[in-house]
């Protein structure tokens, strides 16, 4: 029998978004080109949705020295170079992909380096119930997940567990999806052991970790969580290894926060989900977004648990801003815009377009551009015109505040 969601049977009935008509036609490439247009498409909607953020200026305002913006691109990609990026990993869609997939290609390397040693490598996974009757903000969830995570882990009966399967550390991640029931947060855990566990140790630990969490619940408030699910799977604390842990670490840049193509259970939606309803018209999923984006603003997207970096030799952890300014070692300037003609570009939202270009024919972005600017100037639009519409814009540094403004 076939369930139908209450919360998506109201979707046909909000307003449709109204069509508009683009400055000229975007013509579609290959489905690598398609992905980095609906990229740039989600910005700009996240961007209506939070418009006292920086996700304003996020790949769009030119940087205060510079007249110009680069356009960048090696053989996989391409990226723009002179503008100011938000950095934001929870609510924009073009920083959290570059970002996701450098933590997740640390994360492999550092799963590497613990088969090498041979170390034991798991996945725990930490949920509670959710109930429809009983609809909880996410804010608050957040707050007591931390709180029973923190009540859990500072215990003796904790410790002595984890000293007993010799526990080396641990990667955390929360991952949220919303369904049904409402918001459904979880955390999972890469867990390193000293050495591979038996099947019977990792039962063991697995019901004493599910009783220590179900105590830790009850402690917060949380609903208490269940043991085993209707189909007969461990849903309050679930441990996986072999192929179940390895398959978690390589996937994660494009399975757990980094990727819009996820597609959630049949629980619910991923926030990237919530966001592209938002983007077709769903007003309700664009509430649910920016309640999302507002609950996990500076919250650390993947925590490593103290000394393990050490232990596996990976040194000091770069910060998410770090992480977004790596860029390849080589990289090539296959392209100039001045200030002018960049409004024209984020104006007329062709940013993933010019992107498409400079992977594909980057002879291209100067003939495109010439036409966008002939078109302004027959339609008469100044740089005064452009400032009125919040095309033309610039930043300054802050001395006083230590950053762009």
């Amino acid at each position: 029998m076939t369930y139908v969601r209450p919360l998506y049977k109201k979707e046909a009935m909000l307003p449709k978004k109204e069509a508009t008509t683009p400055l000229r036609p975007r013509p579609r490439l290959a489905y690598k080109s398609n992905r980095l247009s609906s990229k740039w498409d989600l910005q700009d909607t996240a961007r209506a949705l939070l418009p006292d953020t920086r996700l304003g200026s996020c790949n769009r305002t030119v940087e205060y020295h510079k007249d110009w913006v680069d356009v960048c691109a090696c053989k996989t990609h391409a990226w723009f170079n002179g503008t100011l990026r938000c950095g934001s990993v929870w609510a924009c869609p073009v920083c959290s992909e570059k970002i996701s997939r450098g933590r997740g290609e640390e994360l492999e390397v550092g799963g590497k380096l613990a088969a090498g040693m041979g170390w034991g490598i798991y996945l725990a996974t930490f949920t509670t119930k959710h109930r429809h009757d009983n609809p909880i903000p996410l804010a608050a969830w957040r707050d007591l997940f931390a709180e029973a995570q923190r009540k859990m882990k500072s215990g003796r009966a904790y410790k002595q567990l984890m000293a007993r399967i010799e526990h080396q550390g641990d990667v955390r991640a929360q991952e949220v999806t919303h369904g049904k029931n409402g918001w459904h947060p979880h955390i999972h855990a890469i867990t390193f052991t000293l050495r591979p566990l038996e099947p019977n140790t990792i039962r063991r630990w697995r019901r004493e970790l599910f009783c220590l969490w179900y105590k830790a619940c009850a402690r917060v408030g949380l609903e208490l969580p269940a043991y085993r699910g209707l189909d007969g799977s461990y849903v309050g604390v679930d441990i996986q290894g072999g192929q179940h842990a390895a398959r978690y670490i390589t996937k994660f840049a494009a399975e757990l926060t980094g990727s819009r193509n996820k597609v959630g259970r049949a629980k619910g939606r991923s926030p990237w989900q919530l966001l592209q309803a938002a983007h077709d018209g769903n007003t309700q999923a664009g509430a649910l977004f920016v309640e999302y984006a507002e609950a996990l603003k500076g919250k650390c997207q993947l925590f490593w648990s103290r000394g393990l970096r050490k232990k596996l030799g990976l040194g000091i952890e770069l910060t998410d801003q770090q992480t977004l300014d790596l860029e390849p070692a080589e990289p090539l300037t296959v392209a100039t815009i001045d200030t002018r003609d960049w409004a024209l570009v984020c104006g007329a939202k062709l940013r993933g377009r010019v992107l498409e270009l400079a992977v594909e024919d980057p002879g291209e972005i100067e003939r495109a551009v010439a036409r966008m600017r002939a078109h302004a100037d027959s339609e008469g639009w100044t740089d005064e015109v452009m400032k009125q519409k919040g095309w033309l814009k610039r930043i300054r540094w802050d001395s006083m505040r230590g950053y762009w403004t």
